[in-house]
């Protein structure tokens, strides 16, 4: 189907695609216990002269799996013979697939989606928004407050009038980001226009193809029954030429007209 080999790694991308989680956990759990198995059958025999570190519990061996395919090497058990350290590399290298499918698939999982990425814009704006309003309520009341301050001859002290520069930079700050938040919309909004005028345009040139391709199937299809027609009346000629009760022509035309008119109803017939 569509050129895909059906092999085993068609499956696992399948498996993959399908359960991610599911895949990866039940990988790493049976990697673990079988390399724990065989990490212990390798080291075993050092047991008998050394108990310091004993792979002959099966629990230390899943420890040091873990261990090894975490990367993370603590050197409180590891491997010291030949069959023991190649098993510790084939760890190594598992852990290191292991981990960093782990890694890409909590990514993908997190990423958003298109929908998702929208509704989160629109939240963001609305926030933004929101914060507009307040930090723009803030500082008009702040003036207001001044200006009756200054109405009654009271003394403006300065920390109001630098406290209303930090108002103002923050209201423009604040500004200045739901504008570009209003154009990064408008900007998808004629994105969006374009792709469905795009669209638009896709699906007229194939419904053009399509009706085009009706054509030529009612031209085929007539040209079709002509030739079964010319067929038939080639074949039907072609049968013509024997009929089990014949006529008088198909007589004359066959050869037999001396035996049709030696017969009492050819006498008859040139009788009269």
């Amino acid at each position: 189907m569509y050129a895909v080999k059906p092999g085993y790694l068609f499956v696992i991308k399948s498996l993959m695609k399908a359960h991610p989680f599911q895949v990866l956990f039940v990988a790493l759990i049976w990697s673990i216990l079988l390399f724990a198995q065989a990490l212990r059958i390798c080291e075993r025999p050092l047991n008998r002269n050394d108990l310091n570190m004993n792979f002959g519990e099966y629990k230390n061996a899943i420890w040091n799996v873990l261990v090894t395919m975490t990367t993370v090497g603590y050197g409180d058990y590891y491997a010291r013979t030949d069959f023991g350290r190649i098993v510790a590399f084939f760890i190594c290298i598992w852990g290191v697939c292991v981990v960093s499918l782990m890694v890409v698939t909590l990514t993908n999982f997190l990423n958003m989606g298109v929908l998702e990425t929208k509704a989160f814009s629109i939240v963001e704006r609305l926030v933004t928004k929101k914060e507009v309003r307040e930090t723009a309520y803030d500082l008009v009341s702040h003036v207001l407050r001044m200006t009756v301050k200054s109405r009654r001859g009271q003394t403006i002290p300065k920390s109001d009038i630098s406290m209303l520069r930090r108002k103002i930079n923050d209201f423009k700050a604040i500004n200045r980001q739901y504008k570009s938040m209003l154009d990064d919309a408008t900007n998808i909004s004629e994105e969006m226009a374009r792709q469905f005028e795009f669209l638009r345009e896709e699906i007229k040139k194939s419904v053009e193809t399509q009706d085009k391709i009706t054509e030529n199937a009612e031209l085929l299809t007539h040209k079709m029954d002509k030739i079964n027609r010319l067929f038939q009346d080639d074949l039907k000629s072609k049968q013509g030429g024997y009929n089990p009760n014949p006529g008088p022509r198909n007589l004359e035309s066959s050869g037999v007209q001396g035996v049709y008119m030696n017969s009492a109803d050819g006498k008859k017939a040139q009788a009269n």
